[in-house]
């Protein structure tokens, strides 16, 4: 897409995606945030969740291409999976348009799938756990990264817990970074076993972080 290539419209933009908050009010989030969240999304594969009624109307993953997708939006085939792709901030603001909520990125670029680029460990916490513990979670997972030579990052997921992120050299595979991923998990769980937990089920989460 080249410079002069127009903004997508935004057709209804008064149109509520969540309680007080707009279609138009999401697209001027995104051109806010473009210069921050665009490292992170353009060039990897997308599966989007739209709600084109807003969070309490039907909602549905995307991952496909059709007839509808505005042309910022772009989409591919990679590895025997669709996605969709965006390429700037239009591509946001396309995102907006289809009352696409949540963009999903793959740990990998288009340009190199077999390689991920980043190390995501999502800080899962069970009921009754206060989010200063969730915090301190994230700080000990962080010091173990660090030891590896990984320097982490933390953002949140929109929910109650937190990703720690850490970019990756692009050299290891999917399959080793996998097992370091899982040896962390453990590692961590059996250090502070008061605080995590190995399992996603909810009734043992309780007052603990599954580490996923």
């Amino acid at each position: 897409m080249g410079a002069a290539d127009p903004e997508p419209v935004l057709t209804h933009p008064d149109k509520r995606l969540w309680p007080g908050i707009t279609k138009a009010d999401l697209a001027a989030y995104w051109q806010t945030m473009a210069p921050v969240a665009l490292p992170g999304i353009v060039a990897h594969p997308l599966a989007v969740l739209r709600c084109p009624n807003g969070i309490n109307g039907p909602r549905f993953f995307q991952k496909h291409a059709h007839a509808a997708l505005p042309a910022a939006v772009r989409s591919g085939t990679l590895l025997g999976q669709p996605y969709l792709a965006i390429d700037d901030a239009r591509g946001l603001r396309a995102m907006a348009q289809i009352a696409a909520i949540e963009l999903h990125a793959w740990q990998a670029t288009e340009h190199d799938p077999e390689h991920p680029d980043r190390l995501v460990l999502d800080l899962d916490p069970g009921d009754g756990l206060p989010f200063f513990k969730v915090t301190e979670a994230a700080h000990l997972v962080r010091d173990h990264l660090t030891r590896y030579g990984l320097t982490s990052f933390c953002r949140t997921t929109g929910g109650d817990g937190l990703h720690v992120v850490a970019p990756l050299s692009g050299g290891a595979g999917w399959d080793s970074v996998r097992e370091f991923a899982h040896e962390t998990a453990t590692t961590l769980t059996q250090s502070y076993p008061a605080l995590f937990v190995a399992t996603p089920r909810r009734e043992a989460r309780r007052d603990h972080i599954f580490l996923d």
